[in-house]
């Protein structure tokens, strides 16, 4: 991401490109990286660890509930604004577990041929793209056009399913279900030219996501310090329900691990690519760009957090994790009295990228005042 930002510093890239990027990632690579995803799952382990899916699925809708309870009365309280608040809520439960959370778990299996830490992380993810793809894609169009829902057939279908089934993610998320039913996997073995380039759409996201990322990354300030307060929120929550899991089951040490990695992944950008979809760039509702930016930060820290949590030879309990929590609750708990005290320069907008169409209206605004000053004195 930092790379990136420094192809903007030196012009390679501009900030007018973010637009033309946003809509290859959304329209074109994410529904294939989708739909490789869901249809190279195995049926074998949904079947044996469905517990484990049961613990993926939960953590989303426990940390979504609990998180949205909890940044209402960070707004109440005056440390976030209500369109930031509204907006970090739907990403609360949603984890990035490709980039954040895969790597670290493969680590901790011993033989890479026969792993056994890594189809749970799997079967986990499974459950949270559910979550991050359908449900909460759900969620956000019915408390968006909530005002329109029931009050007729064609509002309901133009407001609700339309959106939610037209969308290319929801559409590569179907027929990546459909894979997995019939058996059909997605493999570099293969000959058929089309898994090919699926395969190949997957190794372009990583690219082309980060350059999304770092085209709209601003360093940390006042101004933007706020976006730290719900990556500690989302942490505290997520880290005290696997400890909770774990202490009543009592797994062994790397399979509380791999839920430990999974619960400090980073904030999942899907919730992000559902808002584009639904409502526009400049609506009053939602503040997208301090969504992206949360997004942008908790990649970093979620790497160096379960980089440490996944080193070989350290002991974790759940009384670790429950300390782990207790952390993330003072920092939010700290953020919060900071943003709070700061006031104006700390909820203040994120810096906002002009559009060429707000450049012409200036420049024609200009025209008009250069034309009536010229009349002014020809008269």
């Amino acid at each position: 991401m930092l790379a990136f930002k420094c192809f903007i510093s030196i012009g390679l890239l501009k900030k007018n490109h973010v637009d033309g990027i946003k809509a290859f990632l959304f329209k074109t690579i994410f529904p294939f990286l989708t739909l490789n995803a869901m249809a190279n799952i195995e049926k074998k382990q949904l079947g044996a660890l469905s517990a484990f899916a049961g613990i993926g699925i939960g953590m989303n809708i426990f940390v979504f509930l609990v998180s949205s309870g909890f940044l209402y009365g960070i707004y109440k309280y005056g440390a976030l604004t209500k369109e930031r608040a509204f907006v970090v809520a739907f990403g609360m439960g949603a984890i990035a577990c490709g980039a954040t959370a895969y790597p670290f778990v493969e680590s901790l299996d011993d033989d890479p041929k026969n792993p056994i830490y890594f189809p749970k992380i799997a079967v986990i993810d499974f459950a949270n793209k559910i979550w991050s793809l359908i449900l909460i894609y759900i969620i956000i169009i019915t408390c968006l056009a909530r005002a329109k829902l029931c009050t007729s057939f064609g509002e309901t279908m133009h407001s609700f399913f339309v959106p939610l089934f037209t969308a290319p993610i929801v559409i590569g998320f179907l027929v990546g279900i459909i894979m997995l039913l019939t058996n059909n996997k997605i493999t570099k073995e293969s000959s058929k030219v089309s898994e090919h380039f699926i395969l190949a759409m997957k190794e372009l996201s990583e690219t082309t996501t980060m350059a999304f990322i770092g085209l709209k990354l601003e360093i940390p300030n006042l101004t933007n310090m706020q976006v730290f307060i719900p990556m500690m929120l989302r942490r505290f929550i997520s880290v005290f329900f696997v400890s909770v899991i774990q202490h009543i089951m009592g797994y062994d040490l790397k399979t509380f691990q791999t839920l430990l990695i999974f619960a400090n992944g980073a904030i999942s950008i899907w919730p992000y690519v559902h808002f584009s979809k639904i409502v526009e760039k400049d609506d009053p509702r939602v503040d997208l760009d301090f969504f992206l930016q949360m997004v942008a930060y908790d990649y970093s820290l979620a790497a160096i957090l379960n980089l440490v949590i996944s080193l070989p030879g350290v002991e974790h309990t759940y009384w670790s994790g429950y300390i782990m929590s207790a952390i993330f609750a003072i920092m939010t708990v700290i953020l919060s009295i900071v943003s709070k005290l700061c006031g104006t320069s700390c909820v203040s907008t994120l810096p906002a990228t002009r559009s060429e169409q707000d450049e012409i209206k200036d420049y024609s605004i200009k025209l008009t005042t250069a034309a009536v000053e010229n009349e002014k004195y020809s008269m």
